[in-house]
């Protein structure tokens, strides 16, 4: 059997930690079409973490700021929409990736890198060991 999650457009971390509890394997956070801000989206991955789900944000667009930012608020995976070419897709695995494979800006004090604590060899080797879903 497959993974099972939900997508989510709550603004309520409470809800997505009982997604987690649950027994969903995924919750996909969604900023595209929700009312989800940066502030929430650091709250809901602490759910997720607390209640042992992965946790997927869908940024609104291919933009490398939002996609960079989600990244660094711990999420552990991308879903990015509207993609419409290959270099889009492209584009897409460019902002969320650090050299060598992309450009993804650089700051090693944020939660994904436990705010600095993290070894920059190995920040960088996990992050860019992230999942990118493109979406059409």
């Amino acid at each position: 059997m497959g993974m099972v999650g939900v997508f989510s457009k709550t603004v309520d971390s409470n809800f997505i930690e009982a997604i987690g509890f649950s027994g969903m394997d995924f919750v996909i956070l969604d900023q595209e079409h929700g009312p989800s801000s940066r502030e929430n989206l650091f709250n809901h991955v602490r759910a997720c973490k607390v209640s042992n789900i992965l946790s997927i944000a869908r940024v609104g667009e291919l933009n490398s700021n939002l996609i960079g930012s989600a990244l660094d608020c711990g999420v552990d995976g991308i879903q990015v929409p509207n993609i419409a070419s290959v270099k889009e897709a492209e584009l897409a695995v460019e902002y969320a990736k650090f050299f060598p494979i992309g450009n993804r800006g650089v700051c090693r004090f944020v939660k994904d890198a436990n705010h600095g604590s993290t070894d920059k060899k190995d920040y960088f080797k996990n992050a860019n060991a992230k999942k990118i879903n493109i979406a059409s």
